[in-house]
């Protein structure tokens, strides 16, 4: 049994910097500058299925959006055709077995 997280790469606010040109490793961030990798649900899923595993559960954790960035994320979830709840989350936390 493993349990794993990692950053949500697919987060809005990440989406939203990199249409303005930004992409600065910052500490205790989506972009901490730690990670050798970036993931977004369906990614982070894949690799540990592509390993062997099986997902017992998977789950997206988020930590409030500000009120002004509801539009932006509902927007972009009608363009990208993603559901807000991955927009929205910072992490994506995977149980899985072997």
């Amino acid at each position: 049994l493993i349990i794993a997280s990692t950053p949500n790469i697919a987060n809005w606010a990440i989406i939203y910097e990199q249409l303005h040109g930004i992409w600065e490793y910052v500490p205790f961030t989506i972009l901490s500058g730690g990670h050798l990798r970036f993931f977004t649900r369906k990614t982070f899923k894949e690799l540990f299925e592509f390993s062997g595993y099986k997902i017992i559960e998977l789950k997206l954790q988020s930590f409030g959006v500000p009120p002004k960035a509801m539009e932006f994320i509902e927007n972009l979830s009608r363009l990208v055709n993603s559901d807000i709840e991955e927009l929205i989350a910072s992490e994506i936390v995977i149980v899985a077995q072997r």
